[in-house]
């Protein structure tokens, strides 16, 4: 018994003792982003602001989380939004985002001016109820 504990023991400290710790790199958020909106989405055309904060690991994904708001003052307040991001290969800034609780937004951000006038807004079952442009500010 007593050999069998020591046996155990032995391993376990080689599995541990072998185990090194994996360093995370650090997360970077960029506040404030915010584009100039403009839709043909009658549930948008309200709407002149989309203002988003992204949160990722620069160098080491090209991949972010987003969250913010589409600003509407003619409704007297702002859709909540959240979604995800990622660059391409083409160096294009791809965001799928929800716009409330009924509608999607996916876009692709041109490279260098992270603004797009063919942004296609859906709905829940994937339909495409409109377009929308976004200009960054």
């Amino acid at each position: 018994m007593r050999k069998t504990f020591r046996a155990i023991a032995a391993i376990a400290a080689l599995t541990f003792g072998a185990v090194s710790a994996h360093a995370q790199s650090p997360t970077s958020t960029y506040r404030g982003l915010s584009w100039n909106f403009t839709a043909n989405q009658t549930a948008f055309n309200g709407c002149s602001l989309l203002f988003l904060d992204a949160t990722g690991v620069p160098g080491s994904s090209v991949y972010y989380s987003l969250y913010g708001q589409l600003f509407c003052p003619s409704f007297g307040g702002s859709y909540n939004s959240h979604g995800s991001g990622f660059f391409d290969q083409f160096n294009q800034f791809n965001i799928m985002i929800t716009l409330g609780t009924g509608y999607k937004l996916t876009c692709a951000l041109n490279g260098s001016s992270f603004s797009s006038s063919n942004c296609a807004i859906t709905d829940n079952l994937g339909n495409r109820t409109g377009t929308a442009s976004l200009f960054l500010r």
